[in-house]
């Protein structure tokens, strides 16, 4: 939550006014849209199963995916779009 406040607050004067506010739709609209490419690329490139992808991109076999296996998997399967935050979007636990 504070990070998200910083980002909000990028002057660091401890109050978020209304447009700053409006940034974190913006974000949010990003993010989304980030993510619906991110899965109409993996449907191109696996087929409609996610699993698929999912196998992919979990080298290890550990049933979850580092942030470096994320990254080195996105890249080697040619997507070249904004990976990270999607990452971080889906890390809920921020365990990365």
């Amino acid at each position: 939550i504070k990070e998200v406040f910083r980002h909000l607050d990028p002057s660091g004067e401890g109050l978020v006014s209304r447009s700053e506010w409006g940034v974190l739709e913006l974000l949010y609209k990003e993010i989304r849209f980030s993510i619906q490419e991110f899965v109409k690329f993996c449907e191109r490139t696996f087929g409609d199963d996610l699993n698929a992808t999912w196998e992919f991109l979990d080298i290890s076999g550990d049933n979850s995916i580092s942030e470096d296996e994320w990254l080195q998997r996105v890249e080697l399967a040619g997507y070249f779009g904004p990976s990270l935050p999607i990452f971080r979007f889906l890390d809920k636990d921020d365990e990365g």
